[in-house]
């Protein structure tokens, strides 16, 4: 944002020396051709920063997924927003019940002894109810995930009625990871990941961990 307004002025500064060359030289096809230079170099310089971000958010979701297949939640509970926690969902549809994990819980999962309701089992209709390690275990460590495709700021089912994520994080940055499943079930045993990450004062911290899956 700094950059764009940044641009916005050095555009304005441009404009006005150029009307002011213009005036005392009348070589107006040199201040186009600058104008054109000019704007080249600020669209490098938002691409850069765009890139920048991309690269920091690519960069902790590896750590993330890096744990989560060898059963660790260590770098989730390092990258995790140090006040709001962690949203933890098995879908895509968040709500005012969708558990959120303190930072220090995420440190300590198996001294967890309470149960929590994490949502509908898809298929049974019967509620997931488990202890966060347990969770964890069942839903979360995925030794067998396979990242085929990766997305960002937007999910395999964006637009479906059970997925709010998109409306609830306009302002944040998303990034999904997708096995796009087997042959052997024509993909419809396909399974993702998504990360959500909020930027507070130049630092990116995770704020959810949704599951996403085919359902019935």
């Amino acid at each position: 944002m700094r950059i764009f307004r940044f641009a916005q002025g050095l555009v304005a500064l441009t404009a006005l020396a150029a009307v002011i060359y213009i005036a005392v030289t009348g070589n107006f096809g040199e201040v186009i051709e600058q104008e054109e230079k000019n704007e080249e170099n600020t669209e490098e310089k938002i691409d850069q920063e765009d890139l920048t971000e991309r690269e920091i958010i690519t960069e902790k979701s590896e750590e993330i997924i890096k744990n989560l297949r060898n059963w660790e939640t260590g770098a989730i509970e390092e990258l995790s927003h140090p006040e709001d926690g962690v949203i933890i969902s098995p879908a895509t549809y968040i709500d005012e019940d969708t558990v959120v994990l303190a930072k220090e819980d995420l440190k300590n999962l198996e001294d967890i002894d309470k149960e929590y309701i994490w949502g509908i089992e898809d298929g049974t209709g019967k509620e997931i109810i488990e202890t966060p390690h347990d969770f964890f275990q069942d839903n979360l460590f995925l030794s067998d995930f396979e990242v085929d495709v990766i997305s960002y700021n937007r999910t395999t089912t964006d637009g479906d009625k059970d997925n709010n994520i998109k409306e609830l994080y306009r302002n944040h940055y998303i990034v999904e990871y997708k096995d796009e499943g087997s042959e052997k079930y024509a993909g419809i045993d396909w399974e993702s990941l998504i990360f959500i990450f909020e930027k507070v004062d130049d630092e990116y911290f995770l704020i959810g961990i949704i599951k996403d899956h085919w359902r019935v």
